[in-house]
């Protein structure tokens, strides 16, 4: 989102036949970033949330104000998607720090009009301070993602496969 040229180069990518997706934090998405990007062909969207708590997002992320900012950039690919065209999925690393909050993920995302959740593991190499122990992977696997699974299978989100 840094490079002002971005809707040109998705728009020339599409003309090439190139189905472009691009992952972001949301943070410098506003309304005409979202239409211009979305009349330019892009069809996916991954928004990264860490975690359904503003408090947690914010201090994972680091700075005050960038929740609020990152739910508002998945409304407005939602409000200004045209139906069918453009796939708007949550993007969450699971790591040590908000494994823990997870749970009511599936509704903010549905909350904010997202397709779907991609939830992907902190590597082992990413360090011990953020990669889960193993009594937190048995707890996150046996009590948190059950719960994160069937809200989202209520809420028609889709759940990534990966």
């Amino acid at each position: 989102m840094l490079r002002p040229q971005l809707p040109d180069l998705v728009e020339y990518a599409t003309g090439l036949g190139i189905r472009v997706t691009m992952t972001t934090n949301g943070t410098l998405i506003d309304k005409v970033k979202a239409k211009r990007l979305i009349e330019a062909g892009l069809r996916g969207v991954n928004i990264s949330i860490d975690s359904p708590i503003r408090k947690m997002h914010e201090k994972i992320r680091g700075v005050e104000g960038s929740y609020k900012l990152t739910t508002r950039a998945v409304s407005l690919f939602r409000k200004y998607a045209h139906k069918g065209k453009l796939t708007v999925r949550i993007n969450t690393v699971v790591g040590r720090s908000n494994y823990e909050t997870l749970a009511t993920l599936p509704d903010v995302a549905h909350q904010l009009g997202a397709d779907g959740i991609n939830l992907i593991p902190v590597d082992d190499h990413c360090g011990e301070h953020l990669s889960m122990r193993k009594k937190d992977i048995a707890l996150f696997n046996a009590e948190i993602a059950p719960i994160i699974e069937q809200r989202a299978n209520e809420l028609g989100v889709s759940l990534a496969d990966d």
